[in-house]
């Protein structure tokens, strides 16, 4: 169910749950469509595709991920501890 963004965001939770690469690939690409068609579900989206490049290996696009969302971010948003987490949790390159 393409358009049915509620589908797609179930569908890439589960498929992050995983540890298969070409299932989390999938499950990043369904986050993105999910983001842009429901504007409100995107803070989540970038948790989640953050948490997924760090588990293929990518450090640092987690990192720009979270950053970048963190930017975007209201000070007051209760959210924001959860992007400051992720990013105190991943080295920064030497």
């Amino acid at each position: 169910a393409p358009a049915n963004s509620n589908a797609t965001i179930l569908l890439a939770t589960t498929l992050m749950n995983g540890n298969h690469p070409a299932e989390l690939r999938e499950s990043f690409t369904l986050l993105d469509d999910a983001a842009r068609a429901r504007p409100p579900v995107a803070v989540m989206a970038r948790l989640y595709q953050g948490e997924i490049r760090l588990r293929l290996g990518d450090a640092a696009g987690a990192r720009k991920i979270w950053s970048d969302q963190l930017v975007k971010m209201p000070a007051d948003d209760p959210r924001r501890t959860m992007y400051e987490s992720k990013l105190a949790g991943v080295k920064s390159p030497p």
